[in-house]
């Protein structure tokens, strides 16, 4: 449901009714999405759920299939909000030496704050309900995820003996076991090779979809979506909206 942010009606900094609350909400989310951002879509599994996968980029421009075209996925230092989830941006200590997340981490150490080093690349995904959609897949990089697997078969030093791994021209299937975020484990596997194009298909740009936020407005991205109680304490409320790309 969309409301016009002129509708919304406070008492101060208190935001009162849920058409109120939504809205402003919304007001917060819109602030951000500037025009350089892209929504995504996510490649996720149920449990017990499989989907057949083609990598469209490589890891390495030394890579075999390395396409210019398509170009590489990539790895992401990133900062979660522990209670809000969805707002997660790019770490900025190292581009501009300051860090929201970083400081927050360092206030409060194990809440949830701390780096999180993700893997970003386009997929062909088929589920087999119909036809194959391109999708980001995005993986941390702990015990049973995807992208430690990916990167131990393409290797970082390939074997001198082996020919390196032409990744977009393998055949995956990639299965989720678990559905809790503490006990979900995914499993890949090669299913032998493809001569599909991956140049064929239209990708997201990782560089869009990921958010890129200034120091000095992370503090409302990543609190967006706050409100004040009457106690003057920050209520931290969400919209309800759920993302597959959580899952990985």
């Amino acid at each position: 449901m969309t409301y016009n942010l002129g509708d919304i009606k406070t008492d101060m900094s208190l935001i009162r009714g849920i058409k109120n609350i939504a809205a402003r909400v919304e007001a917060d989310e819109a602030k951000f999405s500037n025009t350089d951002y892209v929504k995504a879509e996510w490649f996720g599994l149920k449990d017990k759920q499989s989907a057949n996968v083609q990598f469209l980029q490589a890891l390495d421009e030394s890579d075999p299939s390395y396409s210019e075209k398509n170009g590489l996925g990539a790895m992401a230092v990133e900062h979660n909000h522990p209670t809000l989830w969805r707002n997660k941006a790019l770490c900025t200590f190292e581009d501009e030496g300051r860090c929201y997340g970083c400081e927050m981490d360092a206030k409060a150490p194990k809440t949830g704050w701390k780096q999180k080093t993700k893997l970003y690349i386009n997929v062909l995904a088929d589920y087999g309900d119909g036809e194959p959609k391109v999708q980001v897949l995005s993986s941390g990089m702990g015990k049973g995820q995807v992208a430690p697997v990916l990167l131990d078969i393409v290797g970082a030093e390939p074997d001198e003996d082996e020919d390196p791994v032409a990744l977009t021209t393998v055949k995956f299937k990639i299965t989720r076991q678990g559905a809790g975020l503490q006990n979900t484990a995914y499993l890949l596997t090669q299913k032998g090779t493809t001569k599909a194009d991956p140049e064929a298909h239209e990708l997201f740009d990782l560089d869009k979809v990921l958010r890129h936020v200034p120091y000095g407005e992370q503090e409302a991205f990543y609190n967006r979506g706050a409100v004040a109680t009457e106690e003057g304490e920050k209520e931290l409320v969400t919209t309800g909206a759920t993302s597959s790309e959580e899952e990985w």
